[in-house]
């Protein structure tokens, strides 16, 4: 038994105002810390557009919190958020005391269309895995 690391990209497209779940930990998702190493951003349209992406702390009270509120992204520009914003983002999972975690995106509007990939390494403490 060790620890063991797999790279995982997650490939969106289309996003708009909707709030969609990036990434996520869980017994039927990842039931496994996960550390985000990228969360590439593409303004699919012709004007600026405000990117957000929230972090979200299902637990005994839950926690809904901004990582990044209203970030503007050009006309037709791809940018790595994490990196150019420095964060650093970890989802951590727990069975006891239990705890999962999420990301969101989301633009302002519905005309704001964005493509979005995030990538992010799994920690495995066993061999049992693909």
């Amino acid at each position: 038994m060790g620890v063991f690391v797999k790279y995982e990209p997650l490939p969106y497209a289309d996003l708009s105002s909707t709030p969609t779940t990036l990434l996520s930990t869980g017994i039927s998702t990842y039931p496994h810390t996960l550390i985000v190493n990228g969360i590439s951003v593409t303004n699919t349209t012709n004007q600026s557009i405000r990117f957000n992406l929230k972090k979200n702390r299902i637990q005994t009270s839950p926690i809904s919190i901004f990582r990044v509120k209203e970030f503007e992204v050009k006309a037709y520009q791809t940018i790595d958020i994490a990196e150019y914003l420095g964060l650093q983002l970890v989802l951590k999972y727990s069975l006891s005391p239990s705890i999962t975690e999420n990301i969101e995106c989301f633009s302002n509007s519905a005309a704001q269309k964005f493509d979005c990939e995030i990538t992010f390494t799994v920690r495995h403490l066993y061999r049992d895995w693909e």
